[in-house]
């Protein structure tokens, strides 16, 4: 399975790119082991990581929601203003 992730805001900013091409050898994946993954080969990610949301196919999800092979991944940091 392979999954682009779409980075947002200071997501993208902190790790110096805006998609991360996740290649995965399984037909699915949680978003928690989602962000493990990611995590291990950006590790400024877990400083922000309690605070983040995910998207999965423009709607938002739990840690434990299972994403397929095609779905579209979103990770968005915490938004402000007015």
């Amino acid at each position: 399975m392979l999954l682009c992730v779409q980075l947002f805001g200071s997501v993208a900013a902190h790790l110096k790119v805006r998609e991360i091409n996740v290649d995965w050898e399984q037909p699915e994946i949680s978003v928690t082991e989602l962000l493990d993954h990611i995590q291990k080969q950006h590790p400024t990610l877990k400083s922000m990581r309690n605070t983040l949301a995910v998207a999965v196919n423009m709607a938002y999800v739990g840690s434990d929601h299972i994403v397929h092979d095609g779905d579209e991944v979103a990770i968005i940091p915490p938004v402000s203003g007015g």
